[in-house]
């Protein structure tokens, strides 16, 4: 199976007041494409600042990071704002939903950014509402949900670009046990199901045993790949 990522001497630091913190220090690692892969360990252990290099969020500072074959820092600045928009789909702990929009509103919102026709991104929307449980729901709005139902959402809007790969940053945190469980059973269909490379971040054991592989960080280090 080829590489997704792979990450060499990936380091990463940031100020905190009158104190410098290495966020990352000195990474290696390797992530395959099609897999379903864990990010585990404690709060403050990097795997959100590492989710966000992968992401293209954060800006590279020492290292080398390499994405489908190509290192990151070879890339122009509209070469990764299209990875961001076509290739990558990003799920959040705390859903980051339009409150004012409706669900399927919400899913076409991303899909408008890529230039596809209204009668498209409907389509598309309605599609990934669909497939996550959520048709019934398309006409209301966040508040109107469960924590659990806005996360399908957010699932949904990820899913509807047709990504090469979704980066979920603690996305069961805020959910009971069995809506968690129900959540990541909808990550690993994404994963099997439709070829999509999943990268979560979560200290979530159920997670961590559903995990084609786990990358276990500490302090910013790899301490495991499993």
């Amino acid at each position: 199976m080829d590489a997704l990522f792979c990450g060499k001497n990936l380091s990463l630091k940031y100020q905190l007041g009158d104190v410098q913190v290495d966020a990352l220090k000195d990474l290696h690692f390797s992530i395959e494409a099609g897999k379903f892969t864990c990010l585990a360990g404690a709060s403050g252990s990097g795997k959100s600042t590492l989710l966000n290099l992968l992401g293209l969020v954060e800006p590279m500072q020492s290292g080398q990071l390499i994405y489908r074959g190509r290192s990151i820092a070879d890339l122009s600045e509209s070469e990764m704002n299209h990875i961001r928009r076509f290739e990558i789909g990003f799920v959040f702990q705390s859903f980051y939903l339009i409150d004012v929009l409706t669900a399927e509103e919400n899913v076409e919102y991303f899909l408008a950014r890529q230039g596809r026709s209204v009668d498209l991104r409907r389509q598309q929307a309605r599609a990934a509402l669909d497939w996550v449980g959520l048709a019934e729901h398309r006409s209301k709005r966040p508040n109107q949900m469960s924590g659990g139902q806005r996360q399908r959402v957010a699932i949904a809007r990820a899913l509807a670009k047709e990504p090469k790969v979704v980066l979920a940053d603690e996305p069961t945190a805020n959910l009971d046990s069995k809506t968690g469980a129900d959540v990541l059973a909808l990550l690993l269909r994404l994963c099997r199901e439709r070829g999509c490379s999943v990268v979560m971040a979560s200290h979530d054991s159920q997670a961590i045993g559903l995990a084609d592989c786990v990358i276990r960080l500490r302090d910013g280090q790899t301490v495991k790949e499993s």
